[in-house]
């Protein structure tokens, strides 16, 4: 299993607007991707506009096909207007693993 882990820096005048948008395309991966396992979306507490997300996906193939969703499209199409910084790394899963699904 492969994991990405996602810290995203909001506008300050669009974190509403970025939290909508990020719960949403969280909602549509879990819902039509049987390859993402898991899709958490978190909000620091102290500092409003940083958020992270954290997807475990079962192998490369399932972050491919998650890649090539229209509406993967459609929300890169997006955020960049919503946000400051983005920083993504992917990771192997080592321990835990225990996916929502």
């Amino acid at each position: 299993m492969l994991a990405i882990v996602v810290h995203f820096e909001a506008k300050p005048d669009k974190i509403d607007a970025f939290k909508e948008t990020i719960v949403g395309h969280a909602t549509r991966c879990l819902e039509r991707e049987p390859g993402c396992l898991q899709f958490d979306v978190v909000q620091d507490t102290k500092n409003p506009a940083h958020f992270a997300v954290y997807e475990i996906y079962k192998d490369q193939a399932a972050i491919d096909a998650h890649r090539a969703t229209p509406y993967m499209a459609e929300t890169g199409k997006i955020i960049p207007d919503l946000i400051l910084k983005r920083d993504l790394t992917i990771f192997d899963l080592v321990a835990g693993g225990k996916p929502k699904r």
